[in-house]
């Protein structure tokens, strides 16, 4: 067993060694792909900085002094605004001459937000914590656009073969930034006076985003990438057609919604639960975020090979009914020790959920319309990650914030066991025995 640590391990630093050094030098001037590789990996590197801003941004909020209900709208009208704009700003992205420039374009309008973040304090304005909610809310609104056409450009980007490598790397980048930009940003809080500490990484992560929207914006799309003109507008037809002729997006969606609000109906509440009943300090809050983002770095190694290997769909139903150890392990354990090994546990077995069900979804939906049925996935999830945090803060008022945890955990469990309907994909290992046993039968 120990060999084997140490060999992955030593095959882990020769892998990071590997990517530092593309990073640093660069990629082939004459290799397109390579180019916009390089792009989206710096692109993930320069955004961590934000990584401090957006894990404190209810803690700040509720140093201000907000209600337990604007935490939850905190974390519900993000997913609303996704609902009521992300179908138009897919169908915007299908036919937009210049994807790149438009995904780039929102980026820099929502990133230029955190320097109106960072200015607050020096406006003296009563209310300033609804003030804050309402801004952090607003961009979402820009972001919309930059997500309604990521998805579709980072598959016409990335070679179907190179996806759940890049996936993986740029994950494995945002996490290496976070652990050291939360860590580090954790101690700044609880060293430097409020509210100047949260001034600062509001800055900081100003700085970060416009350096990785310069870097979205050299991406380049290649000759063959398919541009949808003149097609009619939006159709409830197309919806129906794409659930009834596509089984997989159709189980895929309906287990993703479940178990989406499973996440979602506590996500208000840990916050919450951490500051106000366990006493938690900024650096404290720092340190969890930070084992967060430090276990998935080996994670990330791990799975790709692993779903290489066993199938999308095999990892997905092993993996996602051991996250259910987030809102359950929060709500059994009322000290602030074990919460770190809870956050790790998700750490490990988190970013397989995430890859499978991005792999899987990039490969169920058609080619011909992918922004429009990715734009359906996300409302859908959306939905979802809009009421169940509003219906968690009430929750909490009824049956206690533990229990709330562990209705929480109920439901994510019942959705993860819903990945069962989707169809089995030609790599999945349990289909490959079953096919020896049958020839072996014979």
């Amino acid at each position: 067993m120990t060999a084997l640590l140490l060999r992955q391990s030593r095959h882990l630093r020769q892998q990071l060694g590997s990517r530092l050094y593309f990073l640093l030098r660069g990629p082939d001037p004459g290799h397109q792909p390579e180019r916009n590789i390089w792009h989206l990996y710096q692109d993930v590197l320069w955004i961590g900085l934000a990584g401090a801003a957006s894990s404190f941004t209810s803690v700040y909020a509720i140093r201000l002094g907000a209600s337990d209900t604007l935490i939850g709208l905190l974390s519900s009208l993000p997913a609303l605004i996704v609902m009521l704009l992300r179908l138009p700003a897919a169908q915007l992205a299908e036919r937009t001459q210049d994807r790149v420039r438009a995904i780039a374009g929102s980026l820099l309008v929502t990133r230029c937000l955190y320097l109106v973040l960072a200015l607050l304090p020096f406006l003296r304005l009563s209310h300033e914590a609804t003030i804050f909610v309402a801004l952090v809310i607003l961009m979402g609104l820009p972001a919309t656009v930059a997500d309604a056409g990521w998805d579709s450009l980072f598959a016409d980007v990335v070679p179907e073969r190179d996806r759940a490598t890049v996936v993986s790397v740029r994950n494995s980048l945002a996490s290496i930034m976070a652990v050291v930009v939360v860590l580090l940003g954790g101690k700044w809080l609880d060293w430097v006076p409020f509210p100047w500490n949260y001034q600062a990484i509001f800055l900081l992560a100003f700085v970060g985003g416009l350096v990785s929207t310069w870097h979205v914006a050299r991406i380049e799309l290649p000759p063959a990438a398919p541009l949808r003109e003149g097609r009619a507008g939006f159709r409830w037809q197309d919806i129906e057609r794409l659930f009834t002729v596509n089984p997989a997006f159709r189980a895929l969606v309906v287990a993703s919604f479940v178990y989406q609000v499973g996440m979602s109906l506590p996500s208000p509440l840990y916050n919450i639960y951490f500051v106000r009943h366990l006493r938690a300090t900024d650096g404290w809050i720092g340190l969890r975020t930070t084992f967060a983002s430090l276990t998935p770095i080996l994670a990330y190694r791990l799975w790709p090979a692993l779903m290489k290997r066993w199938g999308d769909r095999a990892v997905l139903l092993v993996c996602v009914p051991l996250t259910v150890l987030l809102p359950l392990g929060t709500g059994l354990f009322q000290s602030l020790t074990p919460q770190i090994l809870v956050i790790a546990w998700l750490g490990i077995f988190g970013p397989a959920v995430n890859l499978t069900r991005y792999n899987i979804l990039l490969r169920v939906c058609p080619v011909e319309g992918r922004p429009t049925a990715i734009g359906i996935y996300a409302i859908i999830a959306n939905l979802a990650a809009f009421v169940a945090p509003l219906a968690g803060v009430p929750l909490m008022g009824l049956v206690g914030i533990r229990n709330a945890f562990f209705l929480a955990a109920a439901v994510r469990l019942a959705g993860a066991l819903l990945f069962h309907w989707l169809p089995r994909d030609p790599k999945d290992a349990s289909l490959r025995l079953r096919e020896r046993l049958s020839l072996w039968r014979r």
